[in-house]
């Protein structure tokens, strides 16, 4: 992972995050796990979750930093599709209904609850019976 990110200005960088943490006091704590975006050598974009700690010495002067990376591109990607897939959902021009294996439905897009006039509350969590007929089937 750290031979494909080009960071720039690291030593710059480096020494603001320290600033930030001496200001903020956060000497002795974790600081909040951040998601940022960085640039790989071949142009790509990879997601990386950061987490740091500062360790100090008994003044409190910062003496190093300790943290973790984790490359969380493929987390990123399927929250995304999931974010597109709940817009089309939502979006739909039918009626959609969402059960599980037992008929007992999870999920009524805004379609069908307009149409049929339930709100999703008066939906799911009920199972479902549906007689299903054909045209010319009768």
């Amino acid at each position: 992972l750290s031979q494909e990110i080009h960071r720039l200005e690291w030593e710059e960088t480096a020494g603001e995050f320290g600033a930030l943490l001496r200001e903020s006091e956060l000497v002795k704590t974790r600081l909040p796990a951040h998601n940022i975006a960085l640039r790989r050598r071949d142009g790509g974009t990879i997601w990386v979750c950061e987490s740091v700690r500062a360790i100090a010495d008994d003044r409190g002067k910062i003496q190093q930093l300790e943290g973790v990376t984790q490359d969380i591109s493929d987390r990123r990607r399927a929250r995304d599709e999931l974010k597109l897939a709940a817009a089309v959902f939502d979006a739909a021009g039918n009626g959609i209904l969402v059960t599980d294996k037992r008929n007992i439905i999870q999920a009524a897009n805004p379609t069908f609850t307009e149409a049929t006039g339930y709100t999703p509350e008066d939906l799911i969590g009920r199972v479902i019976s549906l007689e299903v007929s054909c045209p010319g089937s009768l």
